[in-house]
């Protein structure tokens, strides 16, 4: 029989809780950097960039987390898990930022993109070099 009381367990409550508080902060934050970024083609535009990037913001915060930490906590060597952790999430999330700014009709799809990506790949950053392996330790060893 294996055993399996040492292995550490991905916390769907946990992420679901951070995502939660990720999303109220980054869509407000990102939602008016597309409206200000699109505002010179009108208000109609930039509101709908605006509300693209909120309900985007919104659903990545959970989808992302979800995956980036259900990847971080499966896949080992340490190697791997950080590269594999970094790239999936980050070029999904960047592929479907733009398309579905493209398909929205956004202006400046690049620009109203390019901002919140690089915080998204600073913060993945953060978390598979610092969040993540914190987590698994207390995981490992959790304090009595």
């Amino acid at each position: 029989m294996i055993e399996t009381s040492n292995i550490p367990r991905f916390n769907v409550s946990y992420t679901l809780k951070t995502s939660a508080k990720t999303a109220v902060l980054f869509g407000a934050l990102w939602g008016g950097w597309a409206w200000w970024i699109n505002s010179a083609h009108g208000s109609d535009i930039a509101i709908r960039a605006a509300q693209t990037q909120v309900a985007f913001t919104i659903v990545n915060a959970f989808v992302y987390s979800l995956l980036m930490e259900s990847l971080f906590f499966a896949i080992q060597p340490v190697a791997w898990r950080n590269i594999i952790t970094f790239t999936i999430p980050n070029t999904a999330v960047t592929a479907l930022l733009i398309s579905v700014h493209s398909w929205r009709g956004t202006p400046n799809v690049l620009v109203t993109s390019a901002a919140p990506l690089a915080i998204v790949f600073a913060l993945s950053l953060l978390y598979i070099m610092v969040i993540g392996p914190k987590r698994l330790a207390a995981q490992k060893h959790p304090q009595q």
